[in-house]
């Protein structure tokens, strides 16, 4: 069959369009695992469907699609993996690093108080000035409780965080 002829041309549009729906498919299969949180399954379809994109110039209209997918896939793995952070960050802090502990209350407003607590018992002596105004004012997740804060500035000015003792001493006032 010649190039350019009529059977050519129908054979080229045939050999297209099951191209077309092959991609098609696999962008189907990507999303469907992406729904299911099935990253792995997602990934390989992608990749599968990719190197048809790249070697066919009559698919290049999928370009866009193929680039969201891809994004929405690499999207949900940086989810994943600052939840695992998170959740290591934590255990670390519960096992008495203060000064992760005072990060978490950084990176946590909602929690902040109960971090920096943490971190003051940790030994960090600026936790105990950050969680007695987080319980001083009654922020970062905490009823006020005049008692508490005074707890936590007497423990930085024990700890020799000149802040504290100014606010504990405030405080008492």
């Amino acid at each position: 069959v010649l190039a350019g002829s009529a059977a050519w041309r129908a054979w080229e549009a045939q050999r297209v369009g099951a191209l077309q729906a092959q991609v098609r498919g696999g962008l189907d299969t990507a999303q469907a695992a992406l729904s299911k949180d099935d990253l792995p399954a997602a990934r390989s379809a992608m990749e599968d469907i990719r190197g048809l994109v790249r070697t066919e110039p009559a698919l290049q209209a999928f370009a866009g699609e193929i680039q969201l997918v891809t994004t929405s896939i690499a999207r949900r793995q940086d989810e994943r993996e600052a939840g695992r952070i998170s959740a290591l960050r934590q255990k670390v802090c519960e096992g008495g690093d203060g000064e992760l502990c005072f990060r978490l209350a950084e990176d946590n407003p909602a929690r902040a108080a109960a971090f920096y607590e943490q971190a003051c018992h940790a030994g960090y002596p600026k936790g105990c000035f950050s969680g007695g105004l987080a319980y001083g004012r009654g922020t970062g997740g905490a009823a006020k409780d005049m008692a508490r804060a005074a707890g936590l500035y007497q423990k930085g000015c024990d700890a020799g965080d000149l802040p504290s003792c100014y606010n504990g001493g405030v405080a008492l006032v």
